[in-house]
């Protein structure tokens, strides 16, 4: 796990959506035919994949005795959605752990903070590419998907900066053909399990 870009500086209570439109403007750049997953408060575009809205989320949700299974295409999208989403709440347990005045608590001026958190940032991700036992996030990375999950999720319909209605059309049609190729892919890989975990014929 890996940082691929930090922005920070923001208030705490800004929205996501928010801090979207600010990092499409500034420095953040995502390949094509490239995605990034945002939560339910980033708004739905060809570079940003979010969860379907009214549908199962959470990892917890799916982790019931008897071992529920998704149902249709967007609960096995939201599903997988979840668990790669999971590996940010993974990263930033491994930056507390590795640096304990995030906990502690950081009482310099807001400009020094900024420069504090780009150069954890690094810092880290210098550890992951030349220590390949680095134990803190070994550890981490074995916690349970669930463990980091968030409570609850908000899905809020805002008009986010530099996406209209097309680009809604487009991004909406892009998701759908990706889950529904998911499901394609679940089910054939569900009957050929049936087929060949059948008992054989008796004599």
């Amino acid at each position: 796990m890996e940082f691929t870009f930090v922005m920070p500086g923001w208030e705490g209570s800004a929205h996501d959506g928010r801090l979207w439109d600010r990092a499409r403007l500034s420095s953040l750049k995502i390949p094509p035919g490239k995605w990034l997953l945002g939560g339910a408060g980033f708004p739905l575009s060809e570079s940003c994949l979010v969860p379907y809205q009214a549908t199962k989320y959470h990892l917890k949700d799916w982790d019931v005795p008897g071992g529920k299974k998704p149902q249709k295409y967007k609960e096995l999208f939201n599903l997988r959605h979840a668990s790669a989403w999971n590996v940010i709440e993974q990263i930033f347990g491994v930056i507390k752990r590795r640096f304990e005045v995030i906990d502690s608590g950081c009482y310099y001026d807001i400009s020094i903070q900024v420069k504090v958190i780009i150069v954890m940032a690094f810092i880290h991700n210098f550890i992951r590419v030349t220590d390949p036992t680095d134990i803190i996030s070994s550890d981490q990375e074995s916690i349970l998907p669930d463990a980091c999950q968030p409570a609850t999720i908000e899905y809020r319909e805002l008009h986010h900066q530099g996406i209209d209605c097309r680009d809604s059309t487009r991004a909406t049609k892009l998701r759908d053909e990706i889950a529904k190729k998911m499901w394609s892919d679940y089910k054939h890989l569900i009957r050929y399990r049936q087929r060949h975990s059948r008992p054989p014929p008796m004599p």
